[in-house]
């Protein structure tokens, strides 16, 4: 590996963990442009890279919501309850989806796409428009076993299908099914995501691929040369967008979150007009 693709490979991992920091999203947007440009430049087949694509992802994911997580810890907004639970049907429920595309035939990823732009538009549109979080803290914080269960089943299983880490739907759904403001949504979904993204690597470490990679220096479906800068740049950067998180206001860090949804969606239109 030539020194420009290390220090890009670098550069795209501070980008998504200040991402994960700042958002609770995981940085995965950014993770899965720049694995598909690095496998793509390999002459990875397309057939064959989407697998590859999710399970580094999540690896990146991992290390990006420790690192934010541990900064989450040690400023005294880390939320083990919440994150636990969820954490754990997180896991569960992607683990259960990455078997199944694995090993069967009924994943339309063109269609998926479509449900997800969908889904992510009017959720910017919520947020653009005011009413998501507006009147957060106007009642009583709504935590429950059952609504926990229901973000993190969703979380994961939308994480193993698009490989962006699930922190798009499921800081939405803890604003709006806990009463909860944004800020304490994105740190309890990093929390959440790096839960989920641990069980989703050694998952995807273990397996025996079915995919004949042909890759040096990689381990089941995970390309350790590839992975490892951006690891490295997500660790550093992941805790500088926490602390950008605590000292922005709420509505900045709705708006920002919406134009990240937005991003998010155009990458996958563009991504079906390929």
């Amino acid at each position: 590996m030539d020194v420009g693709t290390l220090i890009l490979l670098f550069l795209g991992g501070c980008a998504g963990g200040l991402l994960a920091g700042l958002l609770g999203v995981g940085g995965g947007l950014v993770f899965v442009v720049i694995f598909t440009n690095y496998l793509t430049a390999l002459g990875v087949p397309d057939s064959k890279i989407a697998q590859l694509i999710i399970a580094n992802s999540m690896v990146a994911i991992f290390f990006a919501g420790t690192s934010g997580s541990i900064k989450h810890y040690l400023n005294g907004h880390f939320y083990f309850k919440p994150v636990i639970i969820s954490g754990f049907f997180a896991a569960l429920s992607s683990v259960a989806t990455t078997y199944i595309i694995n090993h069967t035939s009924w994943y339309n990823k063109q269609l998926f796409s479509v449900i997800f732009i969908s889904i992510t538009i009017y959720i910017a549109y919520r947020i653009f428009a005011g009413s998501s979080g507006k009147d957060v803290n106007a009642g009583e914080e709504k935590f429950s076993l059952v609504k926990l269960m229901q973000i993190g089943a969703l979380g994961g299983t939308l994480a193993a299908l698009s490989g962006v880490g699930g922190g798009i739907i499921m800081v939405p759904m803890l604003i709006k099914m806990l009463n909860i403001q944004i800020k304490k949504a994105t740190a309890i979904s990093l929390g959440i995501i790096t839960v989920m993204a641990l069980v989703s690597s050694v998952y995807s470490m273990l397996i025996n691929p079915k995919i004949n990679m042909n890759i040096a220096h990689s381990y089941g479906l995970i390309v350790f040369p590839m992975v490892i800068p951006v690891v490295a740049g997500s660790v550093i950067c992941s805790p500088f967008g926490v602390t950008l998180s605590k000292i922005i206001p709420e509505r900045t860090v709705q708006i920002l979150f919406g134009a990240f949804l937005l991003l998010v969606t155009l990458n996958m239109i563009y991504n079906l007009w390929l």
